[in-house]
């Protein structure tokens, strides 16, 4: 594509007029709302309608679910568990290891594979957790052996490299909830240090 200087400043202008002209467009119903709720329309100054016109193809609406409700027998989501775990080694496989150590140290107060002497004793242990969580939650999935012995077998370890990972990770997510910036995790967030793969999952 070949243009001089008049016309991309010809084309630049076009643009410039339809973002004020949408952005007073914005503005006329932003005021309009703010009157129907008793609020003065100056509430919201020209700048912040600017920014918020300019930036709007990255706006995102994140409804994140409690705690309850990913727990809960009749809310959990199981199509998202499932339909991830057509690749059995998806990083799906390491949630529902974890929930099946949480329920293992509520069974046994303490986790799987502590002390060497525990590693294969615990294996069995830790695999009826997981069958059982898995018919609780109605999840006809299959896990590996493989996963099972490796939880077992790292005996709630904190390598430091992946603490450190996982804590800059955190950081980044305050810092953009803080700056009210950016588009935060959507509920879960797995990192497999294995692969060095990551993923979220809307649990």
């Amino acid at each position: 594509m070949i243009a001089d200087s008049a016309k991309y400043i010809k084309l630049q202008n076009v643009y410039r007029d339809k973002a004020k002209e949408d952005a007073a467009a914005v503005g006329n119903h932003a005021a309009k709302l703010l009157q129907s709720i008793g609020q003065a329309p100056e509430s919201i100054s020209e700048k912040e309608l600017k920014l918020l016109c300019s930036n709007s193809a990255f706006l995102r609406v994140v409804r994140c679910r409690s705690l309850a409700e990913e727990y809960g027998l009749n809310t959990v989501n199981r199509d998202e568990i499932i339909s991830s775990m057509d690749n059995p080694d998806n990083e799906m496989v390491f949630y529902l290891m974890l929930r099946a150590v949480d329920r293992f140290h509520k069974q046994h107060g303490r986790y799987p594979g502590v002390y060497n002497y525990q590693v294969e004793e615990d294996i069995g242990k830790l695999k009826s957790c997981l069958t059982s969580f898995l018919q609780e939650y109605g999840l006809s999935v299959m896990v590996k052996d493989d996963y099972v012995h490796e939880f077992c077998r790292y005996g709630d370890a904190e390598p430091h490299t992946i603490a450190a990972f996982l804590g800059g990770a955190a950081a980044q997510e305050v810092i953009k909830i803080i700056t009210k910036q950016f588009v935060i995790f959507n509920n879960t967030y797995i990192y497999n240090g294995m692969s060095q793969t990551s993923a979220t999952f809307q649990l």
